[in-house]
């Protein structure tokens, strides 16, 4: 007669022993599987950093052949986006939480211009300037009202001064007027007038209108070489009411980024000593931001220096270099002399 083998079954306490070793051994291994992980995350991040770098090269090749408008810290993002050659979202840091409100809006005046004149023109900048005014929604009624932007060619010398912008109506209505002057002479400014409406989304609309100017003008994309994104023709009719002709949605974006360029970037970049673009959460970098204030746990280090206290920081030269929050701040005469202005 064969013996039937009985199989002992685990009690309840080897069960317990067993899960407490395993939660043991996990209490002693997280903190060093975090570490690997941020270890990652840093390496990842400088990557990021100098994918930034090389697309700053590349676009510089470019702004040196004069074709080109130079980069700008407002708009880096989108001046940068076609020598970006890495398909990955180079602009967020892995260790970046989402917490910092990185959002902005890039003014137009960083991502259009006019050219106005044809081949020997001039380029006017979208915002106040000797041959644009700014006005506000009431201020560009009442020049129309005046006599001043209206629907003949005989008011000249537009006394702008009469007329100041205001800032917190435009802001408020979420539209203001750019009347522009054609290097005629005449000082008219209602040459090319141009509605700036903000959409509440992320957009602007610009809408566009030849009035007294018999010139060739052309609206502009400096993010993208110059290229010409509409033809305005000359015109000697009328402006309206209401602004007819040209229509542009531009991009204005949430740009979200936990980098932030040197605001003076234009002026720093044939020293390779300097920083360009670091993990800050600001999207312009400018030395005037109080590093203290961003200290939320009473450390004396800023929230954003997520690598061990530190921060990753790409130099005009292309090396990126993990640096101490204090070593850098700008905030420091000696140190904004040494790392941020030319």
């Amino acid at each position: 007669m064969m013996k039937r083998r009985i199989r002992k079954a685990f009690t309840l306490l080897e069960l317990l022993v067993v899960i407490a070793i395993i939660i043991l051994l996990v209490a002693l291994l997280a903190p060093n599987l975090r570490g690997m992980r941020r270890a990652a995350n840093t390496v990842l991040c400088a990557n990021n950093l100098k994918e930034i770098g090389k697309a700053v090269r590349l676009r510089a090749a470019r702004e040196l052949s004069g074709k080109i408008v130079e980069l700008r810290a407002p708009a880096w993002q989108s001046m940068l986006a076609p020598y970006v050659e890495y398909e990955g979202d180079i602009y967020i840091c892995p260790e970046y939480d989402g917490d910092d409100g990185l959002t902005q809006t890039t003014p137009i005046t960083e991502l259009v211009r006019l050219h106005t004149g044809g081949a020997g023109g001039h380029y006017i900048e979208m915002d106040e300037n000797p041959y644009m005014v700014k006005l506000s929604e009431s201020g560009y009624a009442k020049a129309r009202a005046d006599g001043w932007i209206g629907n003949d060619g005989s008011a000249n010398n537009f006394p702008r001064q009469n007329y100041p912008f205001d800032a917190a109506e435009a802001e408020a209505d979420g539209v203001y007027y750019l009347c522009m002057e054609d290097h005629g002479g005449d000082q008219d400014f209602k040459d090319v007038v141009t509605r700036v409406t903000d959409n509440g989304d992320g957009t602007t609309t610009l809408e566009m209108a030849a009035g007294y100017t018999g010139h060739y003008n052309t609206l502009r994309d400096k993010t993208n070489n110059d290229a010409e994104l509409h033809h305005i023709p000359s015109n000697t009719g009328n402006l309206g009411p209401p602004l007819s002709g040209i229509t542009h949605v531009l991009d204005t974006g949430a740009m979200e980024t936990s980098y932030g360029m040197n605001a003076n970037v234009v002026s720093i970049r044939s020293d390779p000593g300097r920083i360009l673009v670091l993990d800050y959460p600001w999207v312009v970098a400018r030395t005037n931001h109080d590093w203290a204030d961003h200290d939320s746990d009473g450390d004396g280090l800023p929230d954003f220096a997520r690598h061990w206290g530190k921060i990753n920081v790409l130099f005009t030269g292309g090396g990126v270099k993990l640096m101490r929050p204090d070593d850098i701040d700008p905030g420091d005469p000696d140190t904004e002399a040494a790392y941020w202005n030319h």
